[in-house]
């Protein structure tokens, strides 16, 4: 499961995108999750940015969303 919290002051520079493709580049894991606040739309951008995509699930708390990144190798699996 990955998280992202940026310190207020340096949020809105794309820090956040640079650390994720980052743990993604770096990670041997597949696939990778994250469960957003449905009203947070800059996270939810960013893991779009990068790969991930919503997937439905009922085991996810009502009011989140979970998104789920694979890697090139197991999407063509």
């Amino acid at each position: 499961v990955v998280s992202i919290s940026i310190a207020p002051d340096f949020r809105g520079q794309h820090l956040g995108d640079a650390f994720l493709s980052e743990a993604i580049r770096l990670s041997k894991v597949s696939p990778l999750r994250a469960v957003v606040r449905h009203n947070n739309i800059p996270s939810l951008r960013l893991f779009e940015r990068n790969g991930f995509r919503r997937e439905n699930s009922s085991d996810i708390s009502e009011g989140f969303i979970s998104l789920v990144w694979r890697s090139t190798k197991e999407k063509s699996e």
